[in-house]
This record gives C-alpha cells, sequence and structure tokens, in this order.
C-alpha cells in the first residue's frame, strides 16, 4: 500500500507541472497567472505572431537535425569499430568505449566554456550549424549505447551464411544489420532531438542574439522579460517530441509488420 501511494505522489509530481503549463497556455490578459482570470487562446495567437520566438524554434529544430545527422553516424560507426577490435585489443577497445562516454561525464557547463574559447578563437561563434556539431558530441553516447545494446543480441550467424553465399558486405550492412538496428537509431534520433532542443547550458555559451535557440529564449523570457507567451511555447515544446515519439511507433510497427 504505501508502494503505490509513493508511486501515485511521483506521478503527480512528474504531472503536475505539465498541467500548470497546459492550464495557464490557454489564459488570457496581459499578465502570467494561475489560475487564468479568463481563458482562450490568445497566448497561442500572440506567440504566433512574435517573429522572435519563431525564429527560435527554428533554430532549435535545426541544430536538432543538424545534431542527429552528426551523432547517428559517427556513434554507429564507434560501435562498428569497437566490435572489430574487440577481440584484437581490448586495450584500445576500452579507450574507446571512455573517450565515446566522456561527454556524459563532464559537467555540461565545462562543455560550455570550452566551446566558448574554441568557436570564438577559430571565428564560428554563434553559428546554429556549429552549435547542431557541438549537441551531436554529447548524442554520439546515446547512440553508441544503444546501437550496441541492440548489436549484443544480433544473430551474427546470419551474417556469416549471407558472406558464405558470396553476398557482398555492403549488401549484408544494408539488407541484414541495418534494419535491425534502426529501432535503435530511431530511438537515438528522438532522444538527441529533445535534448537539443531543451539543452540550455551550451547554448548559452555559443549562441548569440541572432541566433538564439528557443530554450536560450525561455530563459531569457522568464529572467529579464516574462511573457505570457512561455506557456505557449512550452505547451508546443510538449507537442513536438509526442508528434516525434507517435511517427516513431508508427514507423516501428511498419517495421515489425514487413
Amino acid at each position: 500500500m504505501k508502494f503505490w501511494m509513493i508511486f501515485i505522489l511521483l506521478i503527480i509530481l512528474i504531472i503536475f507541472p505539465l498541467i500548470i503549463v497546459l492550464i495557464s497556455a490557454f489564459g488570457s490578459g496581459n499578465s502570467l497567472v494561475f489560475p487564468p482570470v479568463h481563458f482562450g487562446l490568445d497566448y497561442f495567437i500572440g506567440f504566433f505572431t512574435e517573429e522572435e520566438w519563431i525564429n527560435s524554434i527554428q533554430t532549435s529544430l535545426f541544430i536538432a537535425i543538424t545534431s542527429i545527422l552528426f551523432a547517428l553516424p559517427l556513434g554507429t560507426a564507434i560501435v562498428f569499430y569497437q566490435n572489430y577490435i574487440e577481440h584484437k585489443n581490448k586495450f584500445l577497445k576500452n579507450v574507446v568505449i571512455m573517450i565515446t562516454s566522456f561527454p556524459i561525464a563532464i559537467p555540461p557547463i565545462l562543455l560550455g566554456i570550452g566551446f566558448f574559447i574554441l568557436t570564438r578563437s577559430v571565428g564560428i561563434h554563434g553559428n546554429w550549424f556549429v552549435l547542431g556539431i557541438l549537441n551531436s558530441i554529447i548524442g554520439i553516447p546515446i547512440v553508441y549505447f544503444l546501437v550496441n545494446i541492440s548489436l549484443r543480441r544480433f544473430p551474427y550467424s546470419l551474417t556469416e551464411a549471407a558472406a558464405t553465399c558470396g553476398v557482398k558486405p555492403r549488401t549484408i550492412l544494408k539488407d541484414i544489420v541495418f534494419p535491425y538496428i534502426l529501432p535503435s537509431l530511431l530511438s537515438s534520433s528522438i532522444i538527441i532531438f529533445m535534448l537539443s532542443m531543451e539543452e540550455l547550458v551550451i547554448a548559452l555559451y555559443v549562441s548569440k542574439p541572432t541566433t538564439i535557440p528557443v530554450s536560450v529564449r525561455f530563459w531569457t523570457s522568464i529572467k529579464y522579460n516574462i511573457t505570457p507567451y512561455v506557456t505557449s511555447a512550452a505547451v508546443i515544446m510538449i507537442l513536438i517530441p509526442i508528434i516525434f515519439s507517435l511517427l516513431f511507433f508508427l514507423i516501428k510497427r511498419k517495421f515489425n509488420e514487413s
């Protein structure tokens, strides 16, 4: 009984902030209050007419897509390389694991300071493409761990049988290995996308006024000039990963049926 009470309490603590945001987003007026005095769609209408918020969401989308495009192939390549050297050089394998896991172990503020110094020195500070590449460094370990777990259960007898029959390695990779790790790649993409959209620390150091991600826009809006549009933007930020998750499950269902 106590376990269920604790479980229900945890669920309430997790869902309660979302409920507050959802209710507040449908308020009306110039100030942000809870509960709203009047209800309406004023905050959503105002949000979509605010060019700064729209630009920030577009910038974050570009950053997230760039992170995915860089993290997926690099993380997968590291897994394949680790499996290749697993029985040949265990020391090198451990070094690969350590280096790949390093971005997760480092505090984000240290990464932000390092990236700030690097981008300012090279002259690429504030570029959304560069910020996407930097975010992919955090996404690579996610791809590495998920794909590695997937390949641990991979039936290597299939690839051996295909190679015995004279099938080319590229065909084996495309028709046997890739479909097997596809769910892991899709899961990694969703996680990297959500992390990139909400990543704040590195974005604070690397972004500039002309390329402000939506996470930085949230922070500055609440700290310096709070507006009711924060709640409507938060609802949209909640809906984006939900839509991506639904697409993932639909693709996975089609994949399992085929």
